[in-house]
């Protein structure tokens, strides 16, 4: 758009669109004549670092949207392009590819938000080079004389190509097995804390000779308090403070429990102020603050028996030293607990659950849990898997997961697609996947 002295403003016209256009591509034709491109992508919503570590050429390609992108990818040189996982250090190779004008096209998919490492391999001078140009198959490896992979088709091809020659190579196998799918219960255990957090509360500042338990008490009589969020006390005030600072604040935060486990915490999030005291039921926390297991910068603080099987009150005078002072974070309850929501929409504390559908676990209990979970399923497969190549496929979104089949470690992935090899020579298998959220506090 362009913007005149009058402030008023006028929207780009085809014909201004079509010039720019014309011009970017002069451009690009005028730079691509003076300088060849070490990689040339032609989707511009796949962005790429190049880097070469002791003689190898990396590449590392990213989608930063949130949809699937496919790209055709052009390096320099007449190479065997691999995708390499950094975690495991295996390779496989990309196909097919095409080499053309001193460059090898291919084509690459990434999930949203997906990203891989490219390894480009130059040939050994003196081998035989014979380039896959086809193929309905997804090759793990390239030998001399061999070339191995899998497909779910019975009649699998490969396309090769060698001095301008083209041959093809076919395999016929057994027809593939229909799609065990593993739906229903999975014992499920949650090896990190679970959390309650809260984003409400009462709140008064204290009055000289009022007695202690007309704000740390259960049951004492909030009438006259003020509900506010987290954020600076004084903010929230519809009028400036009477006395002056400091000033002791009483904060009163409400939680319900069904259930109460052995241990739970508060964590010590955005207490702004001089001092500060913490009561549960009116009775006051005395255990010493330690780090909390997620946030050096945070602290935790059990809470012990003082929590009961019902309406619960914790309680917190937080002298506030200034107008920026007050409870800025959001309250947060962390134990071996799962989440049950009220007719209300608030949360009650109960038992943990010990078995989850495979879907999102924060309608299953967990709507604040940021950690690992646990799920496990005995399964017993078909006979006509025998002899077959077998995949876990889950379906994630952004989690990272690991597979692992009768105690040994068969995969990891994050994002979309995963796909993890399993041993082909087993019958039945105990199948634990770890997942790991991003934080939701």
């Amino acid at each position: 758009m362009a913007v005149r002295g009058t402030a008023s403003r006028e929207e780009i016209t085809d014909e201004v669109a079509a010039e720019r256009t014309e011009v970017a591509e002069a451009l690009r034709e005028a730079l691509e004549g003076l300088i060849v491109a070490d990689v040339r992508i032609n989707n511009p919503e796949v962005f790429y670092l190049h880097r070469v570590k002791d003689g190898q050429d990396v590449y590392f390609l990213i989608n930063p949207t949130f949809s699937a992108q496919t790209a055709e990818v052009t390096l320099a040189g007449d190479v065997q392009p691999l995708l390499w996982n950094p975690s495991t250090g295996t390779e496989r190779p990309i196909v097919p590819s095409r080499f053309d004008r001193a460059t090898t096209r291919f084509k690459l998919d990434l999930p949203p938000v997906g990203s891989t490492f490219v390894l480009a391999a130059v040939p050994v001078a003196g081998h035989k080079v014979e380039r896959i140009v086809d193929t309905n198959v997804i090759v793990d490896r390239i030998g001399d004389d061999e070339i191995s992979g899998y497909a779910r088709t019975s009649d699998a091809h490969i396309v090769l190509l060698q001095d301008g020659t083209e041959r093809t190579i076919k395999a016929t196998a057994a027809k593939p097995s229909d799609t065990l799918v593993l739906d229903g219960d999975w014992e499920f255990a949650a090896e990190d804390a679970n959390a309650l957090v809260i984003g409400e509360w009462l709140t008064t500042p204290a009055q000289e000779g009022v007695a202690l338990e007309a704000y740390n008490a259960a049951d004492a009589d909030t009438d006259g308090w003020q509900q506010i969020v987290p954020g600076a006390w004084s903010y929230q005030l519809p009028t400036e403070p009477a006395q002056p600072y400091p000033i002791d604040v009483w904060y009163r935060v409400r939680f319900a429990a069904e259930y109460v486990p052995d241990s739970l915490s508060l964590i010590v999030d955005g207490f702004a102020g001089a001092s500060w005291q913490l009561y549960v039921n009116g009775q006051a926390v005395t255990a010493t603050p330690t780090r909390s297991a997620f946030d050096s910068q945070m602290q935790a603080v059990e809470l012990g028996n003082l929590v009961r099987e019902g309406t619960n009150v914790v309680a917190l005078c937080l002298t506030v030293a200034n107008a920026t002072d007050g409870l800025l974070d959001l309250v947060k309850i962390t134990g071996n607990f799962s989440l049950r929501q009220t007719n209300n929409g608030e949360y009650s504390i109960t038992a943990p659950r010990t078995e989850l559908q495979p879907a999102p676990w924060t309608s299953q209990g967990y709507p604040f849990f940021s950690g690992r979970g646990v799920y496990r399923r005995r399964i017993e497969l078909p006979p006509e898997f025998d002899g077959q190549r077998i995949f876990v496929e889950p379906e994630l979104a952004d989690d990272v997961l690991e597979v692992v089949v009768n105690g040994q470690r068969a995969g990891s992935g994050c994002g979309r697609p995963m796909r993890s090899r399993l041993p082909i020579s087993w019958s039945q298998a105990k199948m634990s996947l770890s997942c790991g959220l991003p934080i939701r506090w």
